[in-house]
């Protein structure tokens, strides 16, 4: 009969030999020449975990964790990890789908650059979404020290999520297609807000945040609006309750600022600009004041007042034809620049309407705001 000493230890072999079997070798980074073994054992996952045997210099050279790790003599960490084939294993508590897109993202950053949006239109005139991969990228990136990659993805993220409301505009205007495929022939929807806001903030990145916020309550109210209750919930995962509850309360302060940049633009100051004389600029202001009354009706309910602002404040839609009987062209011209002016005044508000710390507010600022160019000095 064994002793209790061997019993326990061939259940501990048994149970490693387990273990190895629910072990499977990723299929793109099993490099042959490798000489450290990366295991995937996310907290709280299942058994099954990935390995990718990949070079320790590689890791070094673009890591700064690593390159502490694995600065001097190895014989530490060898002695310490356990082994597979002669080779070190080391675990890393990462999603698995994470760490292989970092890996083949440090080994091969063309990967990266295919999906990278040079301009807000690809190559191929479709919208160039930012794949879902680059979020766990980025995290990675971040936690390990890789800092040229952390500033390519979030060049990329600046890009879908743009601080400026130019940028907003063209991107907004750019033809999206849901059928858009990059590498592997796998489709890449719009990136999820919510995952970009918490991204950002784990991230250091605030200048996407109030971009990403007003997306969020944009897709919220179209949600709300159809009874797509479980797309919403799903929308708002891993949001805290007051950032949930924050864009809930801007949709009431977006219908409402709507609403005061309507029935302000008829009685602007422009009105001695009007081109009818005095005692008949009555006539101007009248008209304006019924077209934003019959305007307000059509916006009760949309689902987005920056891109519904500017709709609203194109020449076409003030050239109506009740306005061009009753309203000058001066006055629609101005009534035109006030709504604009208020566009823009709206978008410079956003991390204030969502109620956002300074730090990102005194971020947003410095970036949202169109940068002059200096003059230039004579001789």
């Amino acid at each position: 009969m064994p002793s209790p000493q061997t019993a326990t230890k061939d259940a501990d072999q048994s149970k490693v030999q387990k273990e190895v079997q629910n072990d499977v070798e990723s299929v793109d980074l099993w490099l042959s020449d490798g000489n450290i073994i990366i295991r995937s054992v996310p907290v709280g996952a299942s058994r099954t975990r990935t390995l990718y045997k990949v070079h320790k210099s590689t890791l070094a050279r673009h890591c700064d964790a690593f390159a502490s790790l694995f600065d001097g003599p190895h014989a530490a960490l060898d002695a310490g990890s356990e082994h597979r084939d002669g080779i070190p294993v080391m675990d890393l508590p990462d999603d698995a789908d994470d760490l292989r897109h970092f890996l083949k993202a440090l080994y091969d950053w063309r990967e990266m650059q295919i999906h990278r949006p040079m301009s807000a239109i690809a190559p191929d005139g479709r919208w160039n979404i930012v794949p879902p991969s680059y979020f766990g990228i980025l995290r990675l990136a971040v936690k390990y020290g890789a800092d040229d990659l952390q500033d390519l993805v979030k060049t990329v993220l600046r890009a879908q999520w743009p601080s400026t409301l130019q940028g907003w505009d063209e991107l907004q205007s750019c033809p999206v297609d849901e059928t858009h495929t990059c590498i592997g022939d796998t489709a890449y929807l719009p990136p999820n807000p919510a995952r970009a806001i918490r991204l950002a903030i784990d991230c250091d990145l605030p200048e996407i945040i109030p971009t990403a916020y007003y997306a969020l309550s944009c897709l919220l109210r179209t949600f709300t609006s159809e009874g797509r209750v479980p797309n919403m919930r799903s929308l708002l995962a891993g949001l805290a309750t007051e950032e949930v509850a924050s864009v809930f309360r801007s949709q009431m302060l977006f219908q409402l600022i709507v609403q005061n940049v309507l029935l302000k633009g008829p009685i602007g100051p422009w009105v001695e600009q009007c081109n009818r004389p005095a005692e008949n600029r009555a006539i101007c202001t009248v008209a304006l004041r019924k077209w934003s009354r019959n305007t307000l009706v059509q916006g009760q309910h949309i689902d987005d007042p920056i891109g519904w602002l500017r709709w609203l404040g194109a020449a076409c839609n003030l050239n109506a034809l009740d306005l061009r009987k009753d309203a000058c062209v001066s006055c629609r011209r101005q009534t035109r620049v006030s709504i604009l002016k208020e566009r823009q005044e709206l978008w410079k508000d956003l991390p204030s309407i969502f109620g956002l710390n300074q730090s990102v507010v005194s971020q947003w600022e410095r970036v949202s705001l169109p940068k002059l160019k200096p003059a230039l000095k004579s001789g």
